[in-house]
């Protein structure tokens, strides 16, 4: 038996430390986790990381343990960098690369969670208006 969950949508907005001119904030590398349902009631956590060149989010199944014993859950999702458009004054999505993304899940105390990395520096979103990272799952 396949099922499949259509679409769930979570959003992470790194936290901000400073203003700076004009009302930009700038990301604390320190953020704390975001945490999030899936439609299985199941909790996800992101993370910014801002340790790297690039700004990378790492994803974690923080109910893992509750795979039934001798059973493997799949999970896929796309996931996107929804940025600012100053000129227009809409989101731009860019999709976080290596994407669409899976991984098989089995009973297991702790995930170690799945690192997305994008194109985008560190550096331009410290100095830019704040990102919203978005992650479809299905």
């Amino acid at each position: 038996m396949v099922t499949a969950n259509t679409l769930s949508e979570v959003s992470l907005v790194p936290n901000t430390t400073t203003v700076g001119p004009g009302g930009v904030g700038t990301i604390n590398s320190t953020s704390p986790p975001v945490q999030c349902y899936d439609r299985d009631k199941q909790t996800w956590t992101m993370e910014a990381d801002t340790h790297s060149e690039t700004l990378r989010v790492r994803l974690l199944y923080k109910d893992v343990h509750n795979v039934p014993r001798n059973h493997l859950r799949y999970v896929s999702w796309s996931a996107y960098l929804l940025r600012y458009n100053t000129k227009s004054g809409l989101l731009d999505p860019i999709a976080f690369t290596h994407a669409p993304f899976s991984h098989y899940y089995v009973q297991e105390d702790t995930d170690d969670g799945i690192i997305m990395e994008t194109d985008v520096t560190v550096k331009e979103v410290k100095s830019q208006t704040q990102p919203q990272a978005l992650a479809e799952q299905s």
